[in-house]
Parts: structure tokens; C-alpha cells; sequence
């Protein structure tokens, strides 16, 4: 948790990322099976009282290959692009997926175990910023977009970024290895604890 709030450029150049949990996709889950990641992305996850953040550093050996247009909402599948997935709940059953691409286009769903995602358009900012080693992209989603349950203490909450990495294939990387075997993904998802004394929308 901290106190200071970013300005949403694309760059995570404020001293503040520095204080925030990182973590890096280390698999790729499609179409390899938890085959070593193509390529290095760095992911920030913090929060205020009011709003959550996450960064991105996605590392390119090539970056003249990255594939970004500029796209109307929740139509830059084909292109580069991160994305933080939220089970606000624990529950394992429903998540807020939350997708940018290098030129910032937004998509975002509720994903329902079993059913696929359902089109929903929340309120939320992005920007991104292509660079010489990659590119960058920083997001902020307020809680007032998000349902989850009020509690003083922390919470616990279903995890997981992924990146989408198109070039021979569409690669997707992703936070923890995944069991094709098992049906369950936001069972596999990582659990992430903190968020004490926010409040929901």
C-alpha cells in the first residue's frame, strides 16, 4: 500500500514503483506448456486507498517486431499486449481481466468459469509507451470498478498477468504454470493478500 498516485503515461518513472510487489512472467502457457518465457516482463502490482496499479515492462530481443495499432476498444487481440487478471472474490469462479496494448487500446471482461467472458466496459485508465528495449505500460483501475467484499483486514484476492507475444504464433506468457488437466485455471491462479480497508464501488 502506498500514498502517492501515479500520472498514467506509460512510464514507471515515479520513485513510488520502486516500493511495489514485482514479480516477472516466467512461462509461457500457449501454445508451449510452461516452456520457458520468450521474452522478459517485469509486472508492479500496488494500491492506495482509492485505486490499484499495476506496471508492466515487457522486454523485446526484437523490438521492431512488436505489432500495435490503434484499434476501437476490446479489438487489439492480434497485437502485443499485458494484461492483470483479478478474483476479487477468491472464489475461483469469476475474474476482471484488464488488457492494454503498446499504443494503450483497452480491453477488459468478466471472465465466468465455464462460460467465457462476458463484454463489460469498466472505467479504468491506461497509457503505454514503446521504447529501444521493448515497451512499457502502466494501469490504474479505481475500486469503485471493482465488487469485492468490505473487510478491515486484508483480503485475499485470485492473481495472475499475462502477456500476448505475437510473431511466428500468437505466444501468450503467463505468472504460474498451468495443469492443462485440470479444468480449474483461477484455481491455479496465484493468491496475492493485502487491500485492507478499501472499499468497493
Amino acid at each position: 500500500r502506498v500514498d502517492t498516485r501515479i500520472t498514467v503515461d506509460g512510464v514507471l518513472d515515479e520513485p513510488v514503483w520502486q516500493r511495489a510487489w514485482t514479480m516477472t512472467l516466467d512461462y509461457e502457457v500457449h501454445p508451449g506448456e510452461n516452456t520457458p518465457a520468450q521474452a522478459r516482463t517485469e509486472v508492479f502490482v500496488m494500491h492506495d486507498a482509492n485505486r490499484v496499479f499495476v506496471g508492466f515492462r515487457a522486454y523485446d530481443p526484437n523490438p521492431k517486431a512488436i505489432r500495435a495499432h490503434l484499434a476501437d476498444r476490446d479489438q487489439a487481440w492480434n497485437d502485443d499486449w499485458v494484461g492483470v487478471i483479478f478474483d476479487t472474490f477468491n472464489d475461483e469462479r469469476r475474474d476482471y481481466l484488464f488488457v492494454v496494448n503498446p499504443l494503450g487500446v483497452q480491453m477488459d471482461m468478466i471472465e465466468v468459469s465455464g462460460s467465457g467472458g462476458t463484454p463489460w466496459d469498466g472505467i479504468w485508465s491506461s497509457a503505454a509507451k514503446m521504447t529501444e528495449w521493448g515497451w512499457s505500460a502502466e494501469i490504474e483501475i479505481p475500486f469503485s470498478t471493482l465488487r469485492f467484499q468490505r473487510s478491515d483486514k486484508p483480503q485475499i484476492w485470485g492473481f495472475d498477468a499475462i502477456r500476448g507475444y505475437p510473431r511466428d504464433t500468437q505466444a501468450q506468457m503467463g505468472a504460474f504454470a498451468r495443469d492443462r488437466n485440470n479444468n480449474c485455471y483461477l484455481c491455479q491462479a496465484l493468491k496475492i493478500v493485502g487491500f485492507a480497508g478499501v472499499s468497493p464501488g
